[in-house]
């Protein structure tokens, strides 16, 4: 059997102090633990906002100057393209080729071609092709005794 004895009561009231005190260090240490970290988090992410910002204001500068620089090229390709335009056109009335319509697009020549014969339309077609890169050539459909075809041509 188990013997009974007597513990006194300071000395139980001794322990759980002691106990109490261990609890208490535990959360006040792990407390300061937990802010160090999350003023870690915080420096870290607000030096991260910081680059982002100097990356993005850097970007921002890049954009600036590259939409100035396609700008230019814009201007330049869309003389390039009226250049082309002109020159085409000598092109058809030195060949007597006939056109109905032609529109001009940033990359691209689309003429509108009307042609009497089938024999005439694959004329139109060779010359066109023998000077120039075709790019697109949608079929003839016959309109009223025409042919009509559309020729897309790469600037």
């Amino acid at each position: 059997m188990m013997r009974k004895t007597f513990i006194p009561n300071w000395y139980v009231d001794e322990r759980n102090q002691i106990r109490n005190k261990k609890i208490i260090i535990y959360i006040v240490i792990t407390l300061l633990v937990n802010i160090l970290i999350i003023s870690l988090i915080f420096n870290t992410s607000n030096k991260l906002k910081n680059i982002k910002g100097e990356i993005s204001n850097k970007n921002e500068e890049k954009i600036k100057v590259e939409e100035k620089v396609k700008s230019e090229e814009n201007v330049k390709h869309n003389i390039i393209t009226i250049e082309n335009y002109k020159e085409f056109i000598n092109f058809l009335e030195e060949n007597n080729l006939s056109y109905v319509n032609i529109i001009i697009t940033e990359s691209n020549l689309e003429i509108d071609i009307a042609a009497k014969s089938y024999e005439e339309y694959i004329t139109q077609v060779k010359c066109i092709e023998n000077h120039y890169s075709i790019k697109k050539l949608i079929p003839n459909t016959k309109n009223e005794g025409n042919f009509n075809f559309k020729v897309i041509l790469e600037v």
